[in-house]
């Protein structure tokens, strides 16, 4: 969440300086929003171990590196966040810095207890729920793109 963070700073600053020319990101941020949800229905399960025995400070710091330097969060920012940001304006950062911490808190929590009570069923309509949001977007980024052109 931290590395989001930073990563939306840097994109903020990074719309105001393309100006006009942001609009020609928005297919790349359309095809980038489109791989991942295509990604997210491909994808399987896969548990990962808890970290070990690292201390907290390691994790975070291991994370936040992990994720500035992470090609897909960059790639992401750079081109579909940025689309966000400039058509929404400077709001759109609260909505989505706030999109983040529920991701982040509710959203494993949501998962889990699912996979509690739904087992295997619960992946499906997870990656089908995910894939679809992230579609719609998508085609909003899209529709947006081709309506400055027009």
């Amino acid at each position: 969440m931290s590395a989001d963070g930073i990563l939306m700073v840097i994109t903020y600053f990074f719309s105001r300086v393309l100006g006009h020319y942001v609009y020609y990101l928005y297919f790349i941020g359309f095809a980038v929003m489109i791989y991942l949800a295509v990604s997210i229905l491909k994808s399987t399960f896969s548990p990962r171990s808890s970290g070990g025995n690292r201390s907290v400070f390691l994790n975070y710091f291991m994370g936040v590196s992990m994720g500035l330097t992470n090609p897909y969060q960059v790639f992401w920012w750079l081109t579909a966040g940025l689309s966000f940001m400039s058509i929404f304006g400077i709001f759109s950062i609260a909505g989505l810095f706030t999109a983040i911490l529920i991701w982040v808190f509710v959203f494993p929590y949501a998962v889990y207890v699912g996979k509690v009570y739904g087992g295997s069923r619960v992946d499906f309509a997870v990656k089908l729920v995910s894939a679809l949001g992230i579609m719609a977007f998508a085609v909003y980024i899209i529709i947006h793109a081709l309506t400055h052109f027009m």
